[in-house]
């Protein structure tokens, strides 16, 4: 009878215990919920000792262990899709403002360039008039000033994306280390004959490891030990307890990041080589992710954009330059008839014309233009409009320092045939009303690709956004805290609780009554 209660005594206190350990587990868990990284903890009872006698049922139960419910499989899925999804919201972040900008009247070129062509046909009616020619020069200003505040806008926002490339890669530098210290306690805990690290090691390793994927779209491994690798093609971030550095490249002339990350690992300490070893390269927007990978590509977009506005201003400087010969015009001809074909603006005290594109300071006076009706800045400027100087070789963007030569209605040219001639003629005008097809469809192909690139970056995280949703699921499913669930185990183990206490309280009933009864 004794050992009968003994066993009943062992196995109510086994229960009590389980239940104590599974309320506990439910304390962490629902403490946890709210915490980034939180795997939900599992406990594993064991039974360790069944009893013998047949009428009791069971056994002596211990918690075996306690872990974390995790799937590596759905945790990488999680992880490479979630870096690209940040890559896509980084681009779409950085475009936010010329997103805008398309669809704003305000700022769009079609409303003003339009203006500027149909004032060109109405001048060409009366060439004379002066209402029609302060209009023809209005806006044009205003077109070239439109393209301008578009440029330096998209500049800005290229400017920004890389300033903040280089703010990430430090955020990188500190998140290697700190998850190379991370990968340093999982050896040491390993080393102490525990079978597994403590769940919140692990926690804390996938932490760091997802902050790196996101940042830069990292590929992660782990090892047996359960340390975590993060490469790039072959290059490696953190292994181990080592953590590589990253440097960002920066152009000389603008003192911005190229792109382009440099890969350090550190040597030993005291070495006469320096504290760091360079290892390698990864380009931005292609073999790195994440946001950082996402910044670079806005901002190689954004340098793509301004390249074809620059061909666009410089395609109208073309257009309104008098120096811009007919194809197989022979421009070693004599001087005399090469001016045949110059357009002509009348000096400031009207006592002359002045020929465009052309210095002339041999006779003591300033040219009125340098370019014609419009302009860019350019470096080693040519003293001679024949003297064959590159013009492609600039100071600035064209697009940056686009402008109209034309102030007011008295500065646009007059078509003539000598310097000492003032007759109107409307051929000038005439030719500027009839290059709208051309300039047009180069700002329409402008527009068309902007918004290409634009719809493909928002096509690329809505559909990470929603690969997002699903795996998500499958991870919340799987390591989440679903805090009914937590409140209907807590009942069960402070059942089980009770349970046990009833049947430890009856066994030391049914002891009371056995001393009574002996007497002894």
């Amino acid at each position: 009878m004794g050992s009968g209660i003994i066993t009943i005594n062992t196995l109510g206190l086994a229960g009590l215990q389980t239940a104590q350990t599974g309320m506990a587990n439910v304390a962490t868990n629902v403490s946890g919920a709210s915490v980034e990284g939180f795997h939900r903890r599992e406990i594993h009872p064991l039974m360790i000792s069944a009893s013998t006698n047949p009428l009791v049922q069971g056994g002596t139960v211990i918690i075996d262990s306690m872990v974390r419910s995790y799937s590596a499989l759905v945790s990488m899925q999680y992880l490479a899709n979630h870096a690209k999804m940040k890559q896509a919201s980084s681009i779409n972040g950085a475009a936010q403002i010329m997103d805008r900008m398309l669809v704003d009247e305000s700022s769009g070129l079609t409303e003003v360039f339009n203006s500027f062509f149909t004032t060109a046909s109405d001048l060409s009616a009366d060439p004379a008039s002066g209402t029609a020619r302060t209009a023809f020069a209005t806006t044009a200003v205003e077109l070239t000033d439109r393209v301008r505040n578009l440029a330096a806008t998209i500049e800005e926002t290229r400017r920004q994306a890389l300033f903040q490339m280089s703010g990430l890669v430090d955020a990188v530098n500190d998140k290697a280390e700190a998850l190379a210290r991370v990968n340093l306690l999982i050896q040491a805990s390993s080393a102490y004959g525990k079978p597994l690290p403590s769940a919140d090691l692990l926690d804390e390793r996938d932490r760091l490891s997802g902050e790196l994927t996101d940042l830069v779209g990292a590929t992660i491994e782990t090892t047996d030990l359960g340390q975590a690798t993060l490469r790039f093609d072959g290059l490696s971030l953190v292994e181990g307890g080592k953590a590589a550095r990253f440097e960002v490249e920066l152009d000389k002339e603008e003192d911005l990041p190229t792109g382009l990350i440099r890969v350090a690992l550190p040597r030993p300490d005291g070495s006469s080589d320096g504290p760091l070893a360079f290892v390698g390269a990864l380009r931005g927007g292609s073999v790195v992710g994440g946001e950082f990978g996402g910044l670079m590509r806005y901002a190689e977009g954004a340098e793509g954009w301004l390249k074809q506005l620059d061909e666009f201003a410089i395609s109208f400087v073309t257009f309104g330059d008098p120096l811009n010969y007919p194809t197989g015009w022979d421009t070693s001809s004599t001087e005399d008839n090469v001016e045949s074909l110059q357009w002509y603006t009348r000096t400031d005290d009207d006592g002359g014309l002045s020929r465009l594109g052309f210095n002339d300071e041999t006779s003591g006076g300033e040219p009125h233009f340098f370019d014609g009706m419009f302009r860019v800045d350019i470096s080693n400027y040519p003293v001679d409009a024949y003297d064959g100087a590159d013009l492609e070789k600039r100071t600035l963007r064209p697009s940056l320092t686009f402008r109209s030569n034309m102030a007011s209605g008295f500065d646009v040219p007059w078509s003539t045939d000598s310097a000492t001639d003032s007759t109107v003629d409307q051929s000038f005008v005439m030719k500027v009303a009839g290059g709208r097809s051309a300039l047009m469809r180069d700002w329409s192909d402008w527009v068309s690709d902007v918004s290409s690139d634009l719809s493909k970056w928002r096509a690329e995280e809505a559909s990470f956004t929603a690969v997002h949703q699903s795996l998500n699921e499958q991870r919340e499913q799987i390591s989440g805290v679903d805090l009914d669930q937590e409140a209907t185990d807590l009942l069960r183990f402070q059942q089980i609780y009770q349970a046990n206490s009833s049947v430890i309280q009856a066994a030391m009933r049914m002891f009371d009554v056995l001393i009574t009864t002996t007497g002894r």
